[in-house]
């Protein structure tokens, strides 16, 4: 006399009509004889996805967030350390006045990458959109999400999102019209995700994408560096608070993007992650292109002293965020970062910032 335990999972199971209405077929098949008998051991109703509570990922997601950086312009960071304090660390480009300034503005300076432009660089000038029908009923509501090759290489980014209103508040001709100036790589600019765009009473295949007269070759112009978050969340059902902590463990890996260490002569840096960088570090990714910081009003601009002097004394700066949390807001029911800087240690008796 044997038994044999079979579990038959519904998450295990090859087809699956709806909710507790599926077929499982075993790896290996199982002869029921005469006298045999099948006893049903214990029946279990997961409600855990059912739950408003949890969400349940049917297959595997991939997850990608574009992350720009700055650092605040503090007046005390503004000359190399002794014994090299004559000289200055940072640089404002142009030097208003003619004058090399030498006290911090505590403005925010994102970090950029001057790029000049092709013979074949374009410049979107651009688009409009169109709704399915032009009557009473609600469309829009969503984020229309486009991609276009950036001039010197990589692929660039534009969310712009559609307010929900009547298609009878689309002009018929000219459609919802959205100005934006970007360069480009030839008209590469594109919509990527028409399909859910024409589930939100958007026409897809009537976009109308307008260019400017290419700039040609040899025009400067600023672009924000940026780097990318990617992670692959697992099939399977979460609480949008266990989302929140998969991804911040992600988040806070400081060689997300390849290995790290502490040599600076030879692009070895302490931190290799999307949020957090260093000076030296954005400066030898920018390579051509040139790094730079501007402010939010792209009136002024900071370059950092010639890397080869950076280096050789030992003086890289980080820039981003050193903490990074992604939390679920259950009063508000959606996800944002409680936490996404860089902690000011100062000394004791002064608190920390």
């Amino acid at each position: 006399m044997s038994s044999k335990i079979i579990k038959l999972r519904e998450s295990e199971s090859s087809a699956k009509t709806a909710n507790a209405d599926y077929k499982i077929v075993l790896d290996k098949p199982l002869t029921i004889r005469e006298g045999d008998e099948l006893n049903i051991k214990g029946v279990f109703l997961d409600t855990v996805a059912a739950s408003g509570n949890f969400i349940e990922i049917e297959e595997d997601v991939s997850i990608e967030l574009d992350v720009g950086k700055y650092f605040i312009n503090d007046s005390n960071d503004q000359k190399f350390p002794a014994p090299n304090a004559a000289e200055q660390l940072r640089k404002y480009v142009p030097t208003p006045g003619g004058n090399q300034q030498t006290i911090g503005d505590a403005e925010p300076y994102f970090a950029i990458n001057k790029t000049t432009t092709t013979g074949t660089t374009q410049e979107l000038k651009s688009f409009a959109v169109f709704p399915n029908h032009f009557g009473l009923g609600k469309v829009g509501g969503f984020d229309l999400q486009f991609t276009y090759d950036r001039v010197g290489g990589g692929i660039g980014y534009y969310t712009h999102h559609l307010i929900k209103e009547d298609g009878s508040d689309y002009p018929r001709r000219k459609g919802k019209v959205v100005t934006k100036k970007i360069y480009m790589e030839g008209k590469s600019f594109s919509l990527v995700n028409g399909d859910y765009a024409k589930k939100h009473g958007i026409d897809p295949k009537q976009l109308k994408i307008e260019y400017e007269t290419a700039p040609g070759a040899g025009e400067d112009f600023a672009e924000l560096d940026i780097e990318t978050f990617s992670f692959t969340l697992s099939a399977g059902v979460y609480s949008p608070t266990q989302l929140g902590e998969i991804l911040t463990d992600e988040f806070t890996k400081i060689a997300t993007l390849g290995p790290i260490g502490n040599d600076l002569p030879n692009e070895v840096y302490p931190v290799n992650n999307p949020f957090l960088t260093t000076v030296s570090q954005l400066t030898t990714k920018a390579g051509a292109k040139t790094s730079f910081f501007q402010n939010p009003g792209g009136s002024q601009y900071i370059k950092y002293q010639e890397i080869g002097d950076m280096r050789t004394r030992g003086v890289d700066r980080f820039i981003g965020a050193s903490e990074a949390a992604l939390t679920y807001d259950d009063s508000h029911k959606k996800m944002s970062f409680s936490i996404l800087h860089t902690p000011l240690y100062v000394n004791e008796n002064a608190g920390q910032k």
